[in-house]
């Protein structure tokens, strides 16, 4: 049962970033529902081959040593979730912003879901998913279930980029979330490597 919340708090630190991606369409161009699965689909995959290569390697050292490298990573992304949120503040141009922008100009047909547009919904779930692979590969180390952890995942990213897609234009969500996302997710690692410890 402890993993399973713990796979939850890593499921949502993980895709915490989709949301912010959903609120940046939202506000000019909101995402097809095909796109939306698209990506939560390839979150998800990366989520699971992480926890996957997490478990495999963690059976290679003893567990105490498994436990003291989750540890280290997941506390590593909380600060550099922590750190990117600072910087985001700062800078407003990023690789995802650029990879965005590129969508937006190549979703030109209203009614039909492109090969274009698949292309670039794998691409974006592929890296929004780079800290799903990383993170998976820390939790499956310390025994998170693969198939669970890989669907909560798929799941939030889907939930995330909807919502913010959505509703990411109304003044309520803006002011609630704003730039906290990449804050709360930091936060939320550091709370996972402090229950590795317990």
């Amino acid at each position: 049962m402890t993993h399973i919340w713990q796979a939850l708090l890593l499921a949502i630190s993980s895709t915490l970033d989709d949301l912010g991606v959903g609120f940046s369409f939202g506000l000019t161009n909101p995402l097809r529902i095909e796109s939306i699965v698209t990506v939560g689909s390839v979150s998800g995959l990366t989520m699971f081959f992480g926890v996957l290569a997490g478990q495999f390697f963690g059976q290679l050292i003893p567990a105490e040593v498994s436990v003291y490298l989750s540890v280290m990573i997941f506390t590593i992304f909380g600060v550099l979730f922590m750190w990117e949120g600072y910087s985001k503040s700062h800078d407003s141009t990023s690789a995802v912003s650029q990879l965005l922008a590129q969508f937006r100009t190549d979703k030109n047909s209203p009614n039909t879901f492109t090969a274009t547009e698949f292309k670039n919904s794998v691409i974006l779930g592929g890296v929004l998913g780079i800290n799903s692979l990383a993170l998976g590969f820390s939790g499956g180390m310390v025994g998170f279930p693969i198939f669970m952890t890989a669907a909560l995942t798929a799941a939030a990213s889907f939930l995330f980029v909807w919502s913010g897609s959505k509703f990411g234009e109304t003044d309520f969500v803006q002011n609630l979330v704003g730039d906290r996302a990449e804050y709360t997710a930091g936060a939320l690692m550091l709370i996972l490597a402090a229950l590795q410890l317990l």
